[in-house]
């Protein structure tokens, strides 16, 4: 059974009792498949806590892993009961938008963006990953230009141009793939570290995308 994101803004009087009931047991089922299936996650670090909350933030730690690792419909399912639990953590509807979109499930990753993006506007990754899921769904323009506005945000301005010149050189777009190349490689000094819910470009047979290759030139 696949939990909703979040159910922000319902509150418990508003819900019909057989509803509440099956929320409540929707719940307490994905805690008991999360404790029998990881019931050391991760060894806690020092700034966990004690007690649920550390075991919650061990669980989110393990799902990190597993997204490292590609493990990706472990992780999907791991974060959905998180967010079940926390549907306010940005940290882990963050991580689930990357996961989401590793999995194909553009529309539903590129939702949570914009959910996202009305806390953040100005958040360049969040930009970055909604521009990705729209390229991945078809839409080009639009999805260029949410990493154009990435890209002018300077935060992660080297990760971001680093996709938008390997998007411009599957277009045939030779001019400005070497623009994004070159800001890319002039931008720092040193290679960044990525972020673990910075989604990178890839082709099209590798995520499952539908980036068009249709006809050069400046957009």
């Amino acid at each position: 059974m696949r939990l909703p994101l979040s159910i922000r803004g319902v509150t418990a009087v508003k819900l019909a009792p057989a509803v509440l009931i099956v929320l409540i047991a929707a719940t307490l089922g994905g805690t008991v498949w999360l404790t029998a299936k990881y019931r050391r996650p991760v060894d806690s670090g020092p700034d966990e806590g004690s007690g649920w909350s550390g075991v919650v933030n061990g669980w989110f730690r393990l799902s990190v892993k597993l997204t490292g690792e590609g493990r990706f419909d472990e992780a999907e399912r791991l974060l959905r009961h998180l967010v079940g639990l926390e549907p306010d953590n940005v940290s882990m509807l963050r991580l689930l938008v990357r996961v989401l979109y590793e999995r194909g499930e553009y529309a539903e990753s590129g939702q949570l963006c914009r959910d996202l993006l009305v806390m953040a506007p100005g958040d360049a990754i969040l930009l970055n990953n909604l521009g990705m899921n729209l390229l991945a769904g078809g839409d080009f323009e639009t999805g260029l230009a949410c990493l154009r506005r990435a890209f002018d945000l300077n935060s992660h301005r080297v990760l971001v141009a680093r996709n938008l010149s390997a998007v411009h050189f599957k277009r045939q777009e030779a001019e400005l793939a070497e623009f994004y190349r070159k800001a890319a490689v002039s931008g720092t000094g040193e290679i960044p570290l990525r972020t673990v819910d910075f989604i990178v470009f890839q082709e099209p047979a590798a995520t499952g995308g539908n980036i068009d290759t249709g006809s050069s030139g400046t957009k």
